[in-house]
């Protein structure tokens, strides 16, 4: 698309320039057209549900895009072709960002966040399994957060006596089970979308119920359907610890 941009002035009288342009045109136009094919497969895959409107009219979009700049270009010209390059971009870009606005799962912290800060005292403690999701869920929680680098660790952190709260992927929720059974109580569970070709084609869901909040508290163990809004921030919001070191 930029290509086409470059060399729009000089098309119409350069024949070099317009070969060029089309040559943009013509990538730039496979690309919209395996994008129409690939998102309206991927929406297919996940259920348009609540983006069905802002899908449908983003694959439309999409696959309308490419012959109508074609046509746009042999018909009228490259000036006007990049225009209409341009305005279908320009209505793209939009729609991708409220579809997937909308989808569940791409962002499982703020659920989980959000039930530690309606279950969790002001000293209540708050451990996640591993760094990278941290600061999502000190944001959303409104409590620090201990990182703690293995199950063991978690097993010692929900022991420790006072009620604590947990954030681990599910696939180590059966070795800290074991290693402290009596202090790995399941609250609720956050799905997490992934976006992967292999799924895409495959049979394999989309969907991995992979990370869940656990307390040693058995009373706040009840089921709590998360949701996957994102709010703006609340003041309160604290940062996060590494487990063993003070808080910054």
């Amino acid at each position: 698309a930029l290509l086409c941009g470059l060399v729009t002035d000089k098309a119409s009288v350069d024949a070099m320039a317009r070969r060029f342009w089309w040559t943009g045109i013509a990538v730039t136009s496979v690309a919209l057209a395996a994008g129409a094919v690939l998102v309206g497969a991927f929406l297919a895959r996940v259920g348009y549900g609540g983006v069905l409107t802002g899908g449908v009219l983003l694959v439309a979009v999409l696959a309308a895009a490419a012959p109508m700049v074609f046509l746009v270009g042999r018909r009228v010209g490259p000036a006007a072709a990049t225009a209409a390059l341009a305005g279908a971009l320009a209505i793209v870009y939009p729609l991708v960002a409220v579809t997937t606005a909308r989808l569940d799962g791409l962002q499982p912290i703020p659920a989980l966040g959000r039930a530690v800060d309606s279950l969790a005292g002001s000293q209540d403690r708050v451990g996640i399994l591993g760094t990278v999701p941290a600061p999502g869920l000190v944001f959303y929680s409104r409590h620090d957060v201990v990182a703690l680098p293995s199950p063991e660790a978690v097993a010692a952190f929900l022991q420790a006596g006072e009620r604590a709260f947990c954030v681990l992927p599910r696939q180590h929720l059966a070795t800290v089970s074991a290693l402290a059974p009596d202090a790995v109580h399941e609250i609720t569970a956050s799905s997490k979308l992934v976006v992967r070709f292999n799924r895409l084609a495959g049979r394999a869901r989309l969907y991995d119920d992979d990370l869940v909040l656990v307390s040693n508290d058995a009373a706040r163990s009840r089921s709590k359907e998360p949701s996957n809004d994102v709010d703006g921030y609340r003041p309160g919001t604290r940062t996060s610890t590494v487990a063993g070191s003070p808080p910054t």
